[in-house]
């Protein structure tokens, strides 16, 4: 039920809310009504005047008949639906996002003091790349186009394409070091051996740190020939674009080793 319910208010852009508690009937079926949660009239719960949202109370001042009725029992459960949202259109401000839906995207810039300053967040329930044309454009409609040499961001293609549609196309396109690494950290299970993981791992670690050119050159060629299963992941992933991850590519780049810009 709760699956098919959030479906239903998703591709409705609706939400549906319990008023008051559910209800045990005598043979022990739970009664429940979810009613829209525009339906009705705002009533603070202090005393007082309370502010309301800049975008005002959800509460349109009268109930309307968009409700779904819930009996559950131990075999079934049993769903009447009422989806006639009579008296109010669909506006976006007024849209709630379950737990599981909301997704938060944060634009983060580098201070005077090389600190990275989130500047412009997008909430959302999808993460598509068409979300994020449309965030990107209400931050070009604020403050113009912004000309950047470097572009940082998780390895979700979704992120620069949907940038450089907006804002043009960046020369450096780094990906995150934690997410390279926590991306490492999931797949590394392919090799079974702890000790061989260990080893690998701390190869890994070199490999990216490295800030000589020569050096990381070096240390790739001898550690793929090292791997076997976790090798076939890596040679399609981040072999053939290093210029994307390692450290000694970044450099007069303005993002250093301590990667004060990326996630913790």
């Amino acid at each position: 039920f709760v699956t098919w319910k959030e479906e239903e208010e998703n591709k409705t852009i609706s939400k549906y809310v319990r008023q008051r508690g559910s209800k045990t009937l005598k043979n022990g079926d739970i009664v429940m009504n979810y009613h829209c949660c525009r339906s009705g009239t705002y009533k603070p719960k202090r005393k007082g005047v309370n502010s309301l949202k800049s975008q005002g109370s959800a509460k349109i001042g009268i109930s309307f008949p968009a409700i779904i009725k819930v009996r559950q029992s131990t075999e079934n459960v049993v769903v009447q639906y009422f989806p006639n949202h009579k008296n109010h259109e669909n506006q976006l401000e007024h849209f709630r996002l379950s737990e599981s839906d909301r997704a938060a995207v944060a634009v983060l810039v580098v201070d005077e003091h090389k600190n990275g300053k989130p500047v412009a967040f997008c909430f959302s329930n999808k993460s598509s790349e068409d979300v994020f044309r449309i965030y990107f454009s209400a931050i070009k409609n604020a403050v113009g186009i912004i000309e950047t040499t470097t572009f940082m961001t998780d390895d979700a293609p979704a992120f620069y394409n949907a940038w450089s549609y907006v804002m043009g196309t960046v020369k450096n396109v780094l990906l995150c070091a934690w997410h390279v690494t926590r991306n490492w950290h999931q797949n590394l299970n392919k090799i079974k051996n702890p000790e061989k993981r260990k080893i690998v791992n701390k190869a890994l670690k070199a490999v990216k740190e490295g800030l000589c050119l020569e050096t990381f050159s070096k240390l790739m060629k001898q550690f793929i020939q090292e791997l076997n299963i976790f090798g076939k992941y890596f040679q399609q992933n981040y072999a053939k674009r290093p210029e994307k991850w390692v450290y000694c590519y970044r450099k007069g780049l303005g993002i250093n080793t301590n990667m004060y810009l990326e996630s913790p």
